[in-house]
């Protein structure tokens, strides 16, 4: 079982002090999702986290920076899949997920390393973006037959945990939950307890 981090789409205050105490954390990656941010703005973000922890980190925009850094892998997002560019340039040692909306996507998946299934609760940090209707026994169906790890997202959090194991996922994504906490990294923490019980 292991969790995925996520940032903010939006910078918020403390950020990368609570970043930097999240990734000494047993943690699987650091999702950097900022939506609005230019390549030197992610650059900035990335030289900001000690250099040791880039190997945790996974990009969501301006790939050609995987070279750059130590970066662990990129998320392939539904814009770039869609946009006919080509996959960007990964050695053997990078990671490649994408985010899956049905369950008929985890089917086709033998290309990545790991994928997302969203979202399986309400969104925390989405108002609006409700969960999918999967019944649990489809979702632990598909789930037990995709050939690369699969991640919940949406809604996870110390409540929904139970709930996200009942479904055969175990393996989950957060965002929401952590970032509109007063306590980031003690909520990570919480959150691995719980998906270690």
């Amino acid at each position: 079982m292991s969790l995925i981090v996520f940032s903010p789409s939006s910078q918020i205050e403390n950020e990368i002090e609570s970043v930097k105490k999240i990734l000494k954390l047993n943690i699987y990656a650091y999702h950097i999702r900022k939506t609005n941010f230019t390549l030197q703005e992610y650059i900035h973000y990335i030289e900001s986290i000690p250099k040791n922890y880039h190997n945790k980190l996974v990009l969501h925009d301006c790939y050609e920076l995987i070279h750059r850094f130590n970066i662990k892998g990129v998320h392939l997002t539904r814009k770039y899949l869609n946009s006919n560019k080509n996959n960007p340039k990964l050695s053997t040692q990078h990671t490649k997920s994408k985010s899956c909306h049905n369950l008929e996507e985890l089917t086709q998946i033998e290309n990545y390393d790991y994928v997302f299934l969203s979202p399986l609760f309400d969104s925390i940090s989405k108002p609006g973006y409700k969960k999918k209707t999967f019944p649990h026994h489809q979702i632990k169906k598909f789930v037990g037959k995709a050939p690369k790890p699969v991640f919940g997202l949406g809604g996870i959090s110390i409540r929904t945990i139970k709930d996200a194991k009942k479904t055969g996922v175990t393996h989950y994504a957060v965002l929401g939950s952590v970032w509109q906490s007063e306590n980031p990294e003690q909520k990570v923490k919480e959150l691995l307890k719980e998906i270690d019980n």
